[in-house]
């Protein structure tokens, strides 16, 4: 299983992400960032899961699109 690690703006944003949707409902925030947790725990057993970052296709960003929202992450062998 790989190490996942948050970096600090990533929180940042997950929290910015939260409060945008509890504005209209909590409940359904709540469930938003759960779905984004779930999806960037399972990058411990699938790190090459989500697809090449296309701004970047020589690096070692890939990505994962969540509902509307896209976790930009960094897998390294």
């Amino acid at each position: 299983m790989a190490a996942i690690a948050w970096a600090g703006p990533a929180l940042e944003d997950l929290r910015h992400t939260y409060q945008f949707i509890a504005r209209d409902s909590r409940q359904y925030a709540g469930m938003m960032v759960r779905r984004i947790r779930t999806a960037v725990l399972r990058l411990g057993d699938f790190p090459k899961r989500g697809r090449v970052v296309p701004e970047f296709p020589e690096g070692p960003y890939r990505e994962l699109l969540v509902g509307p929202y896209r976790v930009v992450y960094r897998h390294v062998d």
